[in-house]
């Protein structure tokens, strides 16, 4: 789930943490159900706190740390610390610092909010750091998929949530609650959260290191996207009037087309492969003074209304993805590409005639 938020904040946020802590803290301090099945959540992983807790963000201390959210009752004091992540490190502060903040008497929970994708690697450093400060780790547990909790000395727990767990368990409070504009507000996090989990750097995986499937893969895709361009041309689909070459950059590889009367890029492109997870073959429709783009953009409106549409906008393009059909030998596939490319060139075509002036069109 994308969102306006989650697009300017990593546009121009220099911290999209910061971001999101913000946006956390301001979703459980406005709303008692969504701080109240933040606490559910928290007491699955370890012992009921009190309903009373106050969220606030940055609280700084003699200790030089700054949590990103402290959660405070009039009786304990502190008895939750959340620190919020995507994709940065742990500071020297994380996490021994923070225990010293939870109270003796009293139950209280150091939770750690990361991508579930960091689970394997940010869970075993946590647990590293805090044997080496002298803290007892006790049992571990995965009471969830996305909820990993580890006991220590003097009642404390310490946990790693996802995102995911927290917004979702958040987000269905709110609803069930009718609290529709603070729900909303939630999911524009929930936004934000999903884009750092699209463009941010997974740890490795030893079979993406050592497979050879992958990069044989995208070597041809990007084949496909120049053979299946050659062949349109072959068939007088397309030309290269102009002198139309190839284009390449991060992460794609096409070849620059004219269709029939329509400056296009046929495209292997992995960034629109991830981000919108339906195929690594696309059209991007860029239109010239020959055929202006938004003219061709109208002539494709009907692919817009597909389900799922078949016309998405994306950095100011139109772009058409292309399937590519599996369980066909090659020469299938280069066809089916080819396929595609006639239907999209018959949109252009009627699109084109319908705004003719009658006697030019006939």
């Amino acid at each position: 789930m994308s969102s306006l938020f989650g697009f300017l904040a990593t546009k121009f946020a220099s911290s999209p943490e910061n971001l999101a802590t913000e946006a956390l803290n301001y979703v459980l301090g406005r709303s008692r159900v969504a701080a109240g099945a933040f606490l559910r959540l928290l007491a699955e992983g370890g012992e009921p706190l009190p309903d009373d807790v106050a969220f606030q963000t940055q609280v700084g201390g003699d200790d030089q740390a700054r949590p990103d959210i402290e959660g405070r009752t009039a009786k304990h004091g502190t008895v939750v610390v959340i620190e919020a992540k995507f994709w940065a490190g742990l500071t020297s502060n994380q996490p021994v610092a923070y225990l010293s903040r939870l109270p003796e008497e009293a139950p209280a929970v150091l939770a750690f909010i990361a991508p579930a994708a960091r689970f394997t690697t940010l869970w075993p450093e946590l647990l590293i750091r805090c044997q080496a400060a002298g803290h007892a780790v006790g049992p571990t547990s995965e009471v969830a998929a996305e909820l990993w909790t580890a006991s220590l000395p003097k009642g404390r727990t310490l946990m790693l949530l996802s995102w995911r767990a927290v917004l979702t368990e958040i987000i269905q409070a709110l609803e069930a609650g009718r609290e529709t504009e603070i729900a909303a507000d939630a999911r524009q996090l929930a936004g934000l959260c999903d884009q750092m989990d699209t463009e941010a750097f997974l740890p490795l995986r030893s079979e993406e290191v050592t497979s050879v499937e992958i990069p044989r893969r995208h070597v041809q895709f990007a084949q496909l996207a120049i053979e299946a361009g050659e062949k349109a041309i072959a068939e007088g689909l397309c030309n290269t009037k102009g002198g139309l070459r190839q284009g390449t950059g991060l992460g794609y590889c096409g070849r620059y087309l004219r269709l029939g009367d329509t400056l296009v890029f046929l495209t292997f492109d992995c960034a629109r492969w991830a981000r919108f997870r339906s195929t690594p073959l696309w059209l991007r429709i860029d239109g010239d003074a020959q055929r202006p783009r938004d003219d061709a953009r109208q002539s494709l409106g009907k692919l817009r209304l597909e389900n799922p549409p078949r016309l998405i906008e994306d950095d100011g393009y139109p772009w058409v993805p292309l399937a590519v059909p599996t369980g066909r030998e090659w020469p299938g596939v280069v066809a089916a590409v080819v396929e595609q490319l006639t239907e999209v060139a018959g949109h252009l075509e009627s699109g084109r005639l319908h705004s003719l002036p009658i006697g030019d069109a006939q």
